[in-house]
């Protein structure tokens, strides 16, 4: 087995599942809607980062939980494809730069929720995008689709989260001010 220390001590496989297995399981929550694909994405991961320890090649002290995510992200596509109901086709050959708005009402919960209600392609592009940092053509590559699609599925998971904190913040003054 190949040795992976962390504080110059080995650690074992049951020591490399805890020490990722939390963080994990919310990156595949973020790209999986049910619970249980999360987990069964989860456990598959895994697997494969066992079966292929001798394969991983460390650069720095954080390339290991970076391979290790990877891994992650491409099982948990690779369950949206067997599934298919990844995207909804919709291309536009224009470029999307909408601000992101913020509000003080937003907690991590809660944005989570949101994410996990967009339509799965909305999610995982957004998810490759604004939290994975993959660009455009990495994500057309990975997903095979075009890089409009990509942009495309951006700006209307966008708009959609958009919509929703405007309307919840809209329920929330109104609620507000009739108890005033």
């Amino acid at each position: 087995m190949l040795k992976i220390f962390k504080n110059n001590k080995q650690l074992s496989e049951k020591e490399i599942f805890y020490e990722h297995a939390d963080s994990m399981m919310y990156l595949c929550m973020r790209y999986l809607k049910k619970k249980e694909d999360a987990e069964e994405a989860l456990q598959n991961g895994f697997l494969k980062v066992f079966a292929n320890l001798k394969q991983f090649t460390p650069e720095h002290e954080y390339s290991f939980r970076a391979w290790i995510k990877k891994i992650m992200i491409n099982e948990c596509l690779m369950m949206l494809r067997q599934n298919h109901k990844m995207f909804t086709l919709s291309i536009d050959n224009e470029h999307f730069d909408m601000p992101a708005e913020q509000s003080d009402n937003c907690t991590v919960e809660y944005l989570f929720d949101l994410l996990k209600n967009l339509p799965e392609g909305y999610r995982t592009v957004f998810n490759l995008y604004v939290i994975e940092g993959y660009k455009h053509n990495e994500i057309a590559e990975m997903l095979q689709i075009s890089e409009s699609t990509s942009r495309s599925q951006l700006h209307k998971a966008r708009t959609m989260l958009q919509n929703r904190i405007n309307s919840d913040n809209s329920t929330n003054v109104k609620s507000w001010k009739q108890t005033s």
